[in-house]
């Protein structure tokens, strides 16, 4: 700002500074929107709009066989009270691991959620699921040798699903 004849007049310095400011704001305002959509052209869609168990497998993994596996545990509560947030983690002793399906057999989307991997090490998933009823939860663990399965039931008091 500069004073002229004892009043306060606006340089291009005040207002480049305002620029400056309004474009700081709009950058940090439109970089989550761009972050999320980022991150929504990985995601399966089409797996996740799924509503038999059958088809979202098929979507997600093909015709490729999904085998048993004593090294998958899937730890939680046998019995869960409120079906809206239920803890659950996925501890696998599988070697080369590229990524976790988790699925819901009686939700009315079975899908619950995928977590991939960019590079190899992790050995868990924890997290929180929904589940409309009473089911069996299924992790599928893919590796670089092909996909293996767990399964284990829950018994949901209140469901936590509505569509």
């Amino acid at each position: 700002m500069t004073k002229r004849n004892g009043h306060r007049q606006l340089t291009t310095c005040g207002s480049n500074r305002r620029s400056v400011v309004k474009g700081f704001v709009c950058a940090m305002l439109a970089l989550p929107t761009n972050w999320v959509r980022a991150i929504g052209q990985f995601r399966s869609d089409e797996a996740f709009q799924r509503e038999q168990l059958s088809e979202t497998l098929t979507t997600l993994f093909g015709n490729q066989p999904i085998n048993a596996h004593g090294g998958i545990r899937i730890i939680a509560a046998d019995l869960a009270e409120n079906g809206a947030v239920v803890p659950i983690k996925i501890e696998y002793e599988i070697d080369n691991v590229a990524s976790v399906t988790i699925l819901a057999t009686e939700n009315p989307f079975p899908l619950v959620g995928k977590f991939d991997f960019p590079t190899l090490g992790s050995d868990f998933v924890a997290t929180r699921i929904k589940l409309a009823k009473s089911c069996d939860v299924i992790a599928v663990v893919e590796t670089q040798d092909g996909l293996y399965r767990s399964q284990k039931p829950i018994e949901v008091t209140i469901g936590g699903c509505t569509v």
